[in-house]
């Protein structure tokens, strides 16, 4: 009989008083025939890649993230619900397809990396006009953009996502220097922020402001 005293579960301290030990989960070999670089749109790109015994997938200026196999060719991202579904001709890897937000993209493996792009120009504005934006946006379920202001700049974090900066290129348009996505906030009729609308790889989404406290 093994006695604990705290309140946590004594279950794998009894395993190894007993001499038990759990066996390593061995992870499929990487598949390295994805490996390489797809292009999601003129703007964005995606490169898979190898790192140690895992794919991982990297939009264009945001950090990578591992992809876990669902079965052959297809992958689920582990920082959001998302997923690639790779297509072959002859065997050779061609493209995939990625589905998120309920949208399929298909992006096409290019031959070469791609090349590097230009930087947009940024303006500041006030404090107490970035202030205007501040608070939470509701872009579906629990799809939420917080967005904070961090001195003369704006955060923004949707769930389950790192926050980044975005930056004002004129009044209630904002972009991103980290992929190539912009934000777009609209007036109510009152002439207060009441929404945004992200622009990103052709598509538009919006979120309309939200209060917590209205579920």
């Amino acid at each position: 009989m093994l006695v604990s005293s705290a309140a946590i579960d004594p279950t794998n301290i009894g395993l190894k008083w007993l001499g038990y030990t759990p066996r390593e989960v061995k992870r499929p070999p990487v598949d390295t025939t994805l490996i390489g670089h797809y292009r999601l749109t003129d703007a964005v790109t995606i490169e898979i890649a190898e790192v140690g015994s895992t794919l991982t997938g990297q939009f264009t200026g945001q950090p990578a993230f591992v992809l876990e196999p669902i079965s052959d060719d297809w992958y689920a991202f582990t920082v959001s619900d998302a997923s690639l579904r790779f297509f072959r001709k002859d065997e050779k890897v061609i493209a995939f397809e990625l589905v998120q937000f309920g949208i399929a993209q298909r992006a096409e493996r290019m031959e070469k990396p791609p090349a590097g792009k230009g930087k947009k120009e940024s303006i500041l504005l006030s404090e107490k006009e970035l202030d205007e934006y501040v608070g939470k946006y509701r872009l579906s379920g629990q799809l939420i953009f917080s967005i904070k202001r961090n001195g003369r700049t704006l955060d923004v974090q949707l769930t389950g996502q790192p926050a980044v900066p975005i930056y004002a290129r004129e009044k209630d348009i904002f972009f991103y220097k980290v992929v190539e996505a912009e934000i777009h906030f609209y007036r109510d009729s009152v002439g207060g922020v009441g929404g945004l609308v992200l622009h990103q790889n052709g598509i538009k989404m919006e979120a309309k402001r939200w209060d917590p406290q209205d579920r």
